[in-house]
């Protein structure tokens, strides 16, 4: 499709009509946009146009002919992460409609639940509370801070989204106060279910002191990646919301598994570059002391062609004096010991060749 009929289609309709039409996302047609410079309607176009009005029309600079591929977008919209959480949420919800329904009463069926009830009740009935009343079961069990006046419904809550993760093969445990841990496929996030509070003076410090002050909303937040994602009461209540919330971990838990295998695959590929690096400086390394071998032995050598002569001149002088031999046998053997080339001409020359067999060894490149 070419840049002016997309640019014309969406003069003449919403985005949300484009993308229809286009059998694209909203998303994915921004992106269009974005990549190929087409302009849209700015925010009020439409309304104006409703009420009479003619506002300006911006218009298509560059390449108007210049042809979009628009199989290659759809292709790449079914791969991304916006695509398939939303697909995921439809799974979910198709598959599991009578489990995402929260009981109007608390069910008290899973152990972590029934242990953070216990814990919770105690808690109420516990002396001077700061920060608004919150109460916070302790590292025993889940990590929950809530008014004791909303926990019914926030345990009911938990609960459900406990049991729906269950059945979907996930699991999650109790590990501080801070936060409680959750398993999908392996990857672990730290999970925290807070009502959430805003900050204020405390009208007690005489330091200048702050409180939480609860606000009546509920949520569930997570630990993603080094990143807080965070799912929170509002225009859509949070018991509505728990499909969103395992969907999303779900298709993050698989993107994070594509993500630490690419850079496994980046580290290992990295340390087989340094292992090669390290085999060429062995190389050079070895050049280098081949060469000062090579001085070496010739220097052992001319000692040792010194020794000879000098041995070859004390025989000529000997009488047959048993002294004599035992000392020139003596004097043999240390000259063959210091005989560069004693053991054999191809030995010797064999010494000067570069073990790289025994270097990948070392290095672990076999």
């Amino acid at each position: 499709m070419k840049r002016i009929e997309i640019y014309n289609l969406l003069w003449s309709q919403t985005i949300t009509k484009v993308a229809q039409d286009l059998k694209l996302k909203d998303y994915t047609v921004r992106e269009i946009l974005k990549e190929h410079d087409i302009p849209r309607p700015k925010s009020g176009y439409w309304m104006k146009l409703k009420h009479g009005k003619n506002p300006s029309k911006l218009k298509l600079e560059g390449d108007p002919e210049l042809t979009i591929d628009l199989p290659s977008y759809r292709e790449k919209e079914k791969s991304s992460f916006k695509y398939l959480f939303e697909k995921r949420i439809v799974d979910i919800e198709t598959e599991h409609t009578a489990d995402l329904k929260v009981s109007k009463r608390l069910r008290n069926i899973h152990p972590l639940i029934r242990s953070a009830k216990s814990k919770l009740e105690r808690k109420k009935t516990s002396g001077y509370r700061r920060d608004g009343n919150l109460i916070r079961p302790d590292s025993s069990s889940l990590s929950i801070s809530v008014q004791y006046k909303n926990s019914s419904r926030f345990l009911r809550i938990i609960e459900t989204f406990i049991l729906l993760l269950e059945k979907r093969g996930h699991s999650i445990s109790t590990y501080d106060r801070k936060y409680s841990l959750l398993i999908i496929e392996g990857e672990k996030f730290e999970i925290k279910f807070r009502e959430k509070c805003t900050r204020k003076d405390d009208p007690d410090s005489s330091w200048g002191g702050t409180i939480l002050e609860p606000t009546g909303k509920l949520s569930i937040r997570i630990r993603v990646k080094y990143n807080d994602k965070q799912w929170i009461d509002g225009y859509t209540l949070l018991e509505d919301r728990l499909a969103d919330i395992i969907a999303y971990l779900e298709v993050k838990t698989a993107e994070i598994k594509i993500e630490n295998e690419e850079n496994r695959r980046r580290n290992e590929e990295a340390a087989h570059r340094r292992k090669l690096e390290a085999l060429e400086i062995k190389r050079i390394q070895w050049e280098q002391a081949k060469q000062q071998k090579l001085l070496e032995d010739a220097s052992k050598w001319n000692q040792w062609q010194k020794l000879t002569n000098f041995m070859s001149y004390i025989k000529n002088l000997d009488q047959g004096d048993p002294k004599v031999a035992n000392w020139l046998s003596w004097a043999h053997s240390i000259a063959h010991e210091n005989n560069p080339i004693g053991e054999g001409l191809v030995p010797y020359v064999g010494r000067y060749s570069f073990d790289e067999e025994k270097a990948k060894v070392d290095l672990g490149l076999v």
